[in-house]
């Protein structure tokens, strides 16, 4: 695949020297150590399916190789070597608390997650096992998580271990490897020892400015141009097909040109529907895949098992699982080796006297991987504040719908599913038995709901308003939507009404698509609220807080929960209640990164029936781990 050879096999060599490799997973790492020479004496992970990953191919490592499989916690260097001794430790700790996955679910653990605090563990066997340099790998999200005061804990604990670190983030396509993937490399080393890091064998960087290897190059062998592929099943299948090779999600953007677009610009995360282009490399292996992550074959397909291993550069002989799911987890979160390799051999050349002769890059050099981020992000800007031509004309219609307490259009049109705000009984709060009326004029949708109940029963009346920034499918500027109802839970319905408009009469499927993620600051309308309720005035307090919302940054400061309650365990409560009525809430017991007694609101409106995605709500306990005044020790 690049300049040289790369088997991944360990050639015996009974003076080589000795590595432990810890949070090995499927060996990503170990493969690349293993290819320039070093003996892996010992390998450990907490995951039975990467150790058997890792015994099923004993072929790749020395004779006497040990695979100990269990919580790095609870283990010692005896357990993995029985002299105790190492030259080497190399190892990358659970990365998913400092990676943009978690920030795009508010904000990341980091070393408050039980995860992202595992260095410490690693920090312990370092001190036990005395080894001349240890490697540490991560993704390049730990350098700014929380503001990088996770990075500050994590740099100070490991090099008052006695090492003088060296940390620099690298592209593993720089070195050979058929997909973009960024990675922090950290090197501790022992006895004041310089250390330099491997120089790019492709891309601007290198000194031939040799071309990346493609996706397209690493599969030539086992690709079938011939291949007859179905259409790609489920709600975007049909839109993968449309999607041109390289390109993802945002090709049905306005910003893009779309005729029809179905995505507010950086509303998703990039390898939402990406399809991968055969003259490049791909962009990043994600572990986890969701139903539209990818990235996709160029034809419009899941990549195969051999293909993902492939793009990860793992030795084409090298075994993984027979589950899809299962091995592309243990892809997705390893090393790739031959990334890998290159570090390994700047470590040999430098640290202890082997002869590989790896270009070293200057000190202070900085990498085009880092300008072509700035690059990117400039691009990004002029782009999503393109302007748009606004149209004058409007087009008209009028229809009045009916909406039953099962949630059905009489129209015809159902909803997504049953109304998770609709009850079983008539008697309950939430239960909306009503008439949905609407009518387009002029660009504006006006929308009524009524429940039936006469003004002196109704306890809730309400009148909102959406001004969008740009027209929504040339149709319309607004929706403004009044009503009288029973019960203030049942203002949701409202939304429900707001969302299936959007759906019925425009290219996207809610508001969700349209108004954007909430990580990202460009919101698409405006709100403004009228309404009274003589039985539920905190619903109502708080509502005017998420209309101002709209009027920001996408991402508000927390709120402290005493602004809504006199007690935080009242105000925790009134958080779950907002969530079961459709509002994305989030607290300490879904985000460790938010304050106990204080909460934050992802979006000013509640999320379409059938499309809650909230995160998990689970009481975490006392989990105690790094903080600032634990540096330097080991916690209980």
């Amino acid at each position: 695949m690049a300049n040289s050879p790369f088997t991944g096999r360990f050639v015996e060599n009974r003076g080589a020297p000795k590595v432990i490799s810890l949070f090995s997973g499927a060996g990503g790492l170990d493969l690349g150590f293993l290819g320039a020479g070093f003996r892996i004496v010992a390998s450990s992970d907490i995951d039975e399916p990467c150790c058997e990953t890792l015994e099923r191919n004993a072929s790749f490592f020395p004779r006497g190789h040990r695979v100990v499989c269990g919580s790095v916690v609870d283990l010692r260097i005896c357990d993995l070597l029985p002299e105790g001794t190492a030259d080497l430790m190399i190892g990358g700790p659970p990365c998913q608390s400092f990676s943009a996955a978690g920030r795009r679910a508010g904000g990341v653990g980091g070393v408050s997650d039980f995860r992202g605090s595992l260095f410490w563990q690693y920090g312990r066997l370092i001190t036990e096992a005395q080894p001349k340099a240890f490697v540490f790998e991560n993704v390049r999200g730990l350098l700014q998580a929380n503001k990088g005061r996770d990075w500050g804990i994590i740099r100070d604990h490991l090099s008052g271990l006695g090492y003088d670190l060296f940390h620099q983030v690298l592209d593993a396509a720089a070195y050979g490897v058929p997909q973009h993937r960024e990675r922090l490399i950290v090197v501790g080393v022992r006895n004041g020892t310089e250390f330099r890091f491997p120089r790019p064998c492709c891309g601007p960087d290198s000194e031939t400015n040799a071309p990346f290897v493609s996706a397209g190059q690493a599969l030539a062998d086992i690709d079938d141009p011939e291949e007859r592929v179905p259409v790609f099943p489920g709600k975007y299948g049909p839109l993968l097909m449309e999607i041109p090779p390289g390109e993802n999600y945002k090709y049905f953007t306005e910003e893009m040109g779309h005729p029809q677009p179905k995505f507010a610009w950086r509303s998703r995360f990039s390898d939402f529907l990406y399809k991968a282009h055969p003259q490049q490399p791909v962009r990043t292996v994600v572990a986890n895949q969701g139903s539209c992550s990818g990235p996709f074959h160029w034809r419009s397909r899941r990549f195969s098992v051999p293909e993902f291993s492939r793009l990860q550069s793992f030795p084409p002989d090298y075994q993984f699982p027979s589950s899809q799911v299962s091995s592309v987890k243990q892809i997705g979160n390893s090393v790739a080796p031959r990334f890998a390799w290159h570090i390994a051999k700047a470590i040999g050349d430098q640290l202890f006297g082997m002869k590989h002769s790896e270009p070293l890059l200057e000190p202070n050099t900085v990498l085009s991987l880092d300008r072509r981020k700035a690059d990117k992000a400039a691009s990004t800007r002029v782009r999503a504040n393109r302007p748009v031509t606004e149209p004058t004309l409007f087009a008209n219609s009028e229809s009045v719908t009916q909406l039953t307490g099962r949630g059905s259009w009489r129209t015809g049109l159902r909803l997504a599913g049953p109304l998770l705000r609709a009850a079983p009984r008539s008697k309950d709060p939430l239960w909306f038995n009503g008439q949905v009326s609407g009518r387009l004029s002029d660009g504006v949708w006006r929308l009524r709901l009524d429940d039936g109940s006469s003004r002196k029963e109704a306890q809730f009346q309400f009148a909102l308003k959406l001004q969008f920034h740009r027209p929504v499918a040339d149709r319309f500027v607004s929706i403004e939507v009044e009503g009288s109802m029973r019960h203030a839970e049942q203002f949701a319905v409202a939304w429900d009404c707001v969302h299936q408009l959007i759906r019925k009469e425009s290219s996207f499927d809610s508001l969700h698509p349209l108004y954007g993620h909430f990580t990202e600051p460009y919101p698409k309308f405006t709100i403004s609220f009228e309404g009274e309720c003589r039985t539920q005035p905190r619903f109502m307090a708080l509502y005017r807080q998420l209309c101002d919302f709209s009027f920001s940054s996408i991402v508000r400061p927390i709120k402290q929960l005493e602004g809504f309650d006199d007690k935080k365990r009242d105000g925790l409560a009134f958080a779950r209640y907002l969530r079961g009525l459709g509002w994305d809430i989030r607290v300490h017991q879904t985000n460790r990164t938010i304050p106990i007694g204080s909460f934050r609101y992802c979006y000013p409106f509640a999320m379409p029936i059938g499309g809650e995605t909230f995160t998990a709500w689970v009481e975490l306990g006392d989990h105690r781990t790094a903080d600032l005044t634990a540096i330097g020790t080991t916690p209980e």
